[in-house]
């Protein structure tokens, strides 16, 4: 195959193209955490971004320290419904943003 060949390479002829090219209407959505407690997402996409002082556990696993982040992705049409539980450190202020993505139905 040349180049002239993969230059007529057409949309149409590519099955994933249609959802490649969907367009997806979503909300945004931000919330301000400074307790220790769980975090039910039920969205698309999570960020988690420590904006305090104090560490902050999820999970009892994963510790973010100040300005460490850390986000889960999904592919089209999942919806992750993990319950995240996330626990301060006894010392500095406690401030844990979460951005969520959900996307609206078509």
């Amino acid at each position: 195959m040349g180049y002239g060949d993969r230059a007529s390479f057409r949309v149409e002829d590519n099955p994933v193209s249609s959802v490649a090219q969907e367009r997806r209407r979503f909300t945004t959505s931000f919330q301000t955490v400074q307790v220790s407690g769980n975090i039910d997402s039920n969205c698309a996409e999570i960020f988690f971004i420590n904006k305090g002082t104090a560490n902050v556990k999820i999970n009892n696993t994963l510790e973010l320290t100040p300005e460490q982040s850390f986000g889960v992705g999904s592919n089209l049409n999942e919806l992750d419904v993990t319950d995240y539980n996330c626990v301060f450190a006894n010392t500095g202020v406690p401030k844990l943003v979460i951005i969520k993505r959900n996307y609206q139905e078509l």
